[in-house]
């Protein structure tokens, strides 16, 4: 007789007790809702979500209740002085391998967590010359499945078009297409293929007629090098603008652009970094914005650590789609904030922030002239905080 599946009927019963018990503990455990832990760099923090909810708040204590203090919503996520946008057009492979060298280039948060470097890849999705599908291992270009890791890991994509060329006789199956649906079909076609809804876009090679149509679709920031549909651009003139001077609606950013990775090209984007980092601080936060078909991953390594290394972890790289969508978080959020007893107690309604925002972040920068004691965020999905620095980091 087989052993494995004789049971005998004195304990019967009580296995059928033992499984219908496990069953009720297994599903009981699994419709807890996740416990939100602090990490190591908020030992002096405490986060909570308690109800489903638009407001945050957020109470600071301090070492003496004589003292005067106060917060701010960052110009910048993170505090930091300046930013940089990587774009790397046209899908590109390599865009991938990028990605995986980059992982290692962090910054710290303000409060000791590190966040590492973002960048862009504008992306087609179907073929000019045979129709092809180009999210389905298409030879040279990201696959699907690397582009959702790379967006789990804060990356994004942006709209360049289901065709890259809809203007040109010479392309046999994208010419013709309206410039309106060429964008429309490519935001649905994106986001069916990997979840992800574009809300930048990077006009394909410069033609014209693509910034009135994505701007009335919702896009949240244009991007080309010299094509700009009698919009202005922002920087107007050079490679930098201050990031407070950016419009929130119907934004052109347009960027400097390179192909040429050897020592020449290389270290000519470097001085242009180390440029940046001497135009920024903190009454002028300055961004400078990079396009490329070829991502290199040997350069992009060695351009990360000069950023690191010249900025002194003051710069912020990140992609247009994060950068505008903190932008409008900054504007849009409600705060309001009241010191009593030496508590400093403050509050964010978060109602209006577009529910389409896909990096829903904000940072504070506590203010005062007395040393901080404890910082508690109620009711937030994820924060980080340091007492010695005075920021706060909160998803929502």
């Amino acid at each position: 007789m087989n052993r494995g599946i004789f049971i005998q009927k004195s304990n019967f019963k009580g296995l059928i007790f033992t499984i219908i018990t496990s069953f009720f503990v297994i599903i009981t455990s699994c419709s807890k809702e996740p416990q939100l832990t602090i990490t190591a760099a908020q030992p002096v923090s405490e986060v909570s979500k308690t109800q489903e909810t638009d407001l945050i708040t957020v109470e600071v204590t301090f070492n003496s209740q004589q003292v005067d203090a106060g917060s701010i919503i960052t110009p910048l996520k993170y505090n930091k002085t300046s930013a940089v946008n990587f774009e790397f057009d046209d899908n590109p492979a390599s865009a991938f391998t990028v990605f995986q060298l980059l992982k290692s280039k962090t910054v710290s948060d303000g409060t000791g967590k590190p966040v590492g470097f973002t960048a862009t890849c504008a992306v087609n999705s179907r073929g000019n010359y045979n129709n092809g599908d180009l999210w389905e291992n298409y030879l040279g270009h990201l696959t699907k499945q690397q582009a959702i890791e790379m967006i789990g890991s804060g990356w994004t994509l942006a709209n360049h078009g289901l065709y890259h060329s809809v203007l040109n006789p010479n392309d046999k199956f994208g010419f013709g297409k309206p410039v309106s649906e060429n964008i429309s079909e490519n935001t649905k076609y994106v986001l069916d293929k990997t979840g992800f809804k574009m809300r930048t876009l990077v006009v394909p090679s410069n033609d014209a007629g693509y910034l009135a149509p994505a701007f009335d679709q919702g896009i949240l920031a244009t991007s080309s090098t010299n094509s700009f549909d009698g919009f202005q651009s922002y920087p107007l003139y050079g490679d930098y603008v201050d990031i407070s001077s950016l419009p929130l609606t119907r934004v052109h950013l347009r960027r400097d652009f390179n192909d040429r990775w050897d020592a020449t090209g290389t270290n000519a984007i470097k001085a242009k970094l180390t440029t940046l980092f001497n135009k920024s601080n903190e009454k002028e936060r300055m961004l400078y914005r990079l396009g490329t078909h070829i991502p290199d991953a040997e350069t992009f390594s060695t351009l990360s650590d000069h950023i690191l290394t010249e900025s002194k972890g003051n710069c912020w790289v990140t992609t247009t789609q994060e950068m505008m969508e903190y932008l409008h978080i900054k504007n849009t959020v409600v705060k309001k904030e009241s010191l009593t007893s030496g508590k400093l107690v403050i509050t964010l309604d978060m109602a209006g922030v577009d529910k389409e925002t896909f990096f829903k972040e904000v940072t504070l920068k506590i203010n005062a002239d007395a040393a901080i004691k404890t910082i508690t965020v109620k009711n937030a999905r994820s924060a980080s905080s340091a007492v010695s620095t005075g920021i706060v980091n909160i998803g929502f």
